[in-house]
C-alpha cells in the first residue's frame, strides 16, 4: 500500500517456508500482542484488515492477535485524516471486523484494544494498551492531525483509572521508546518515567516489542527493579506492526523521512498465552490479565512450582511454602536452531537482588528438554526462567513471567 513513497526499496517480499511448525507447549497459544489495523490510518501510517492479518497469522502459526489502534485513528472519519467523528465509526469497525473474523473461525482469535496516547509524568505523551475496554478513551496529543497543540487529552493515572473502571486491565507499550529531539520537539513524545513506572493499576510491560535492542534492555532493567520491590508486574510481547508482514516501512523523523527494517514484523515477536482448551476471547483476556503468558522470538520454555504439600503454581501464579520442586521445559526446532542455555533465575525481596540459581546447558541434539530443581525458599520473592538458542549466527530468546514464592 505504501510502496509508491519515495525513499524505499520497493524491493520485492521475501518468502520463508519453514520445514518445521513453531515449539508449541500443550494449551499454550502462539498471538501477536500488538497489531494496528486498516483502521490505523493517516499521512504516514497505513495498516491492514483484520481478515488479512488473521489469514497470515494462521500461516505463520498465530492462534490469536491484538488489534491496538492509535487513539489519536480511532476518532477520526474513515478515510479522513483531520476531521473528528463523533460516532467513533473507526473504533466500532474494528469490533465489528473482529467479531465476523472470531465468528468465521474456531481456530484463530481477533482481539480487539486501544493503544491510547496519555500524558506521563512530564505531562508529555506516552502509550497505554488498553484490553476488555468497553467505551473508547481519547488520546491525540501526538497525533499529527492536532496541530500545533500537542498536550495530552488524560494522564496515564486518568487512562489506568478509566480502564479500572470498566473492568479492564493494562500494559505499558513499548515503555522506554521515545521519538528522540524531533519526536519530543514535534510530538511532544516521551518515554515512561520513575514516577510513571511508580502508577498503581495496570498489569505489567509490553518491552519486547518487535526487536531487541537499547529500548528493550532499559525497559528489561526496569521490570526487574519493580519486580524486586515486590510490585506483581507481567510482560508482554508484540510487534507494534502497522500492516508490515514483510518488512517494517515508519517515520525515521516525524513527518520528515521514512526507512525500512526487518524489525516490527508482523508475527516476529510472540506471546504464548496458556489458555488450556479456552481459546477465545475471553480464554486470552484471562491468560493476558494473569500473567499466564511467556515472550519469545525462537524457543519456549516454561516453569511449574510444585511445594511440599503438593500444590502446584504456573507461569503468573503464586505458591505458599518453604521447599519447592521445580520443573522446567524448554523446546525449540530447527528453524530457532537448538538450545544452548537455561537460566533459572531467583529474586528476594528483602535483599533486593535477583540472582541466577542455576544454568542449564543441554544436550545440543535434543530439541525438547526437562529439568526438576530443588530449592529452599524461607522469604519472599519468585522465581522465572529465559532460554536462548542460535542457528546460523542468529539468537534467539523466551522469557517466562516469574512465580511467586511466599514462606508459610
Amino acid at each position: 500500500m505504501s510502496d509508491n513513497f519515495p525513499g524505499l526499496s520497493h524491493a520485492p517480499f521475501k518468502v520463508f517456508v519453514s520445514p518445521c511448525k513453531l515449539p508449541t507447549l500443550d494449551g499454550w497459544y502462539y498471538g501477536d500482542a500488538h497489531y494496528h489495523t486498516d483502521m490505523t490510518q493517516d499521512q504516514i501510517e497505513f495498516g491492514a484488515p483484520i481478515a488479512v492479518a488473521a489469514l497470515m497469522g494462521k500461516t505463520m502459526g498465530l492462534s490469536w492477535l491484538v488489534a491496538a489502534d492509535h487513539s489519536y485513528d480511532l476518532d477520526r472519519a474513515i478515510g479522513e485524516y483531520f476531521e473528528h467523528d463523533p460516532k467513533l465509526t473507526r473504533w466500532w469497525k474494528v469490533r465489528e471486523d473482529a467479531s465476523v473474523a472470531n465468528s468465521k473461525d474456531d481456530n484463530f482469535v481477533v482481539v480487539t484494544a486501544e493503544e491510547i496516547s496519555c500524558g506521563n509524568s512530564k505531562s508529555r505523551n506516552i502509550h497505554l494498551l488498553a484490553f476488555d475496554t468497553s467505551q473508547f478513551i481519547p488520546g491525540s496529543g501526538d497525533g499529527v492531525k492536532r496541530g500545533l497543540n500537542k498536550r495530552p487529552d488524560l494522564t496515564l493515572r486518568q487512562c489506568i483509572n478509566r480502564i479500572n473502571q470498566m473492568g479492564g486491565f493494562a500494559y505499558a507499550a513499548h515503555p522506554e521508546a521515545g521519538n528522540g529531539f524531533l519526536g519530543t520537539l514535534l510530538l511532544n513524545r516521551d518515554r515512561w518515567r520513575g514516577l510513571d513506572y511508580a502508577q498503581r493499576g495496570y498489569s505489567g510491560l509490553e518491552f519486547l516489542n518487535g526487536a531487541q535492542g537499547k529500548e528493550f534492555d532499559e525497559a528489561y532493567k526496569k521490570w526487574i527493579q519493580l519486580l524486586l520491590e515486590g510490585r506483581r508486574l507481567y510482560i508482554l510481547g508484540g510487534n507494534d506492526a502497522h500492516g508490515d508482514f514483510n518488512r517494517c516501512r515508519k517515520a525515521k523523523y516525524p513527518n520528515t523521512r521514512l526507512t525500512e527494517s526487518n524489525e516490527h514484523v508482523f508475527g516476529r515477536t510472540r506471546t504464548l498465552a496458556c489458555c488450556g482448551d479456552d481459546l477465545s476471547v475471553a480464554g486470552i483476556h484471562t491468560a493476558l490479565r494473569n500473567g499466564r503468558t511467556i515472550v519469545t522470538d525462537g524457543p519456549v520454555a516454561v516453569i511449574n512450582v510444585q511445594n511440599a504439600a503438593g500444590e502446584t503454581a504456573m507461569v503468573g501464579g503464586d505458591i505458599v511454602g518453604g521447599e519447592f520442586t521445580l520443573t522446567i521445559t524448554a523446546k525449540s526446532s530447527a528453524e530457532f536452531g537448538a538450545i544452548n542455555k537455561i537460566v533459572l533465575y531467583r529474586g528476594t525481596f528483602h535483599e533486593e537482588a535477583e540472582q541466577v540459581e542455576q544454568t542449564f546447558i543441554p544436550d545440543k541434539d535434543e530439541t525438547t528438554h526437562t529439568f526438576t530443581h530443588e530449592i529452599v525458599h524461607k522469604n519472599k520473592g519468585y522465581v522465572r526462567v529465559e532460554a536462548t538458542s542460535a542457528v546460523r549466527g542468529k539468537s534467539f530468546l523466551c522469557i517466562t513471567n516469574p512465580i511467586w514464592l511466599r514462606s508459610a
